[in-house]
This record gives C-alpha cells, sequence and structure tokens, in this order.
C-alpha cells in the first residue's frame, strides 16, 4: 500500500524536468545578479558621496533587491538538489541527530532562554544528510516563529505507530512507522492554512518581521516524501504549532 506522499514513476519523471529547469533557470539568473552588483558598486563609488543621502538610499535598495533574488536562486538550487531516490540508506539515531543540531544552535537558544523538552527519539534507516536537513529546517522555522516578549519551548517526542495510526493515514500495516512530533508555543498559524505552509514560495507573515523566502518546509515535505513518510502540521493562532513527521523504520 502507497502513502499519500509516494511518488509515482510518472512523478519522478516530472519532477526530474523539474529539476533541470530549477538548475538552468538559476545558472542563466546568476550572471545579471554578478553585473548589477558590479554596476551597483560603480554607482556608489561614483554617486553616493556625502550629501547625496538618495542615491545611497536608492543603491541600498537595489543591493537589498539582488541579494533576495540570490537568496531565493540558492534556495531553488537547494530544493533541486533533494534527489527523488533514496540510494544508500543508513541507520540514523534521530536523538543523537536532534542533541547535535541542538548543540549547533546553543548560543541562540541561551540568548533567547529557549527551553528544550525531549523524549529519547528512534532510529529510522535514512539519507543521513537529508535527515539531517529534514529536522534542522523545522528547529529553525520553529525558532524564527516563536513569540516576542516570551519564552520559547519546544517539545519533542516520539511513539511508534498503532495498527489504527497505520490505516489512518494508509500506510502499509506490515511496516513499522514511528511518529516523531516538534511542539512549540510560538505564533502559530489558522489551520485553514495547513497544507498551504508546504507549499514553495508560501509566506504567512511579512517579511521584514520573519525573514526567508519560503521554501523550508516545502523542503521538509520532498525529504519526508523522498523517505515513504509523511509530514503534517496543526497550529492555532497566537498559541503555537505542532509538526508531526511519520517515518517508517525500516527502507523499502
Amino acid at each position: 500500500m502507497q502513502n499519500k506522499l509516494q511518488v509515482s514513476e510518472s512523478g519522478k519523471e516530472l519532477w526530474q524536468q523539474y529539476i533541470e529547469f530549477i538548475e538552468l533557470a538559476a545558472h542563466d539568473l546568476q550572471a545579471p545578479l554578478r553585473k548589477l552588483s558590479v554596476l551597483t558598486e560603480r554607482l556608489t563609488n561614483k554617486y553616493a558621496a556625502p550629501g547625496n543621502e538618495d542615491t545611497q538610499e536608492y543603491v541600498q535598495r537595489i543591493n537589498t533587491c539582488i541579494g533576495d533574488m540570490r537568496n531565493l536562486i540558492d534556495g531553488f538550487s537547494e530544493f533541486a538538489s533533494l534527489n527523488t531516490n533514496i540510494t544508500e540508506p543508513v541507520a540514523c539515531d534521530l536523538d543523537a541527530l536532534i542533541k547535535r543540531i541542538l548543540h549547533e544552535l546553543g548560543t541562540e537558544i541561551t540568548e533567547k532562554d529557549i527551553r528544550i523538552e525531549k523524549t529519547v527519539l528512534p532510529v529510522v534507516d535514512a539519507d543521513k544528510n537529508q535527515i539531517y536537513q529534514l529536522f534542522k529546517k523545522i528547529v529553525e522555522n520553529v525558532f524564527k516563529f516563536a513569540k516576542y516578549h516570551t519564552p520559547l519551548t519546544i517539545h519533542f517526542q516520539s511513539h511508534v505507530l498503532t495498527p489504527e495510526e497505520k490505516l489512518q493515514h494508509s500506510l502499509d500495516t506490515s511496516r513499522s512507522y514511528h511518529k516523531i512530533e516538534i511542539e512549540d508555543n510560538g505564533i502559530g498559524f489558522k489551520q485553514q492554512y495547513a497544507e498551504k505552509i508546504f507549499h514553495p514560495l508560501v509566506r504567512l507573515n511579512g517579511k521584514s518581521g520573519y525573514p526567508g523566502i519560503g521554501l523550508g518546509l516545502a523542503m521538509c515535505e520532498k525529504i519526508v516524501s523522498n523517505h515513504q513518510g509523511i509530514i503534517y502540521g496543526e497550529g492555532i493562532e497566537n498559541e503555537g504549532a505542532r509538526f508531526t513527521i511519520i517515518l517508517p523504520e525500516k527502507f523499502n
């Protein structure tokens, strides 16, 4: 039985065409961006003298737009690099992986007084690099959408899927699956957008307060799909969100 995120053969062919298009577009767009950067630098050197504040402001806006475009191109290139097939899955200790991610973000955790609550997480077959990206992006997303002036709390927990839960999610009842939940008390979101947040370039909040290009969760869904799993989000606006990831214990 296939789950709802598993990719068909025709879907893989379309995805490969999509990847090729993104790679070509990203390559072709880098050259004009480099030229724009050079031209704005020359413009700055020639006209952005003291007393010419208007020119300085316009040049700064141009440079900001160039930076946004470059980030978008880099994001699409990273998105395209997520291969459809997992060729060499290895046993990945998710508990150790989360500890590594939290250690890497230790300075931010300390500065923002973020509280981490965690139960022991499982070991699953996975592409080590992709599964690292998955949980790193989820954690960074939680950090980004914390409430102002409210200490952030993140709770990690997991359990083995019951037969009833497998049927609920249309999963193969003969396989073992682990359900990992990441819950927070951040700004949350309206439940009506629960599916939309996984679409590329979707932003529910203003860029000024919450920077980003809107590809992080789309990449997470692609990685989970590559691993024959399921990901979904649940949110309550201004109260928090919970992201659930279901992964098979063994990769077939």
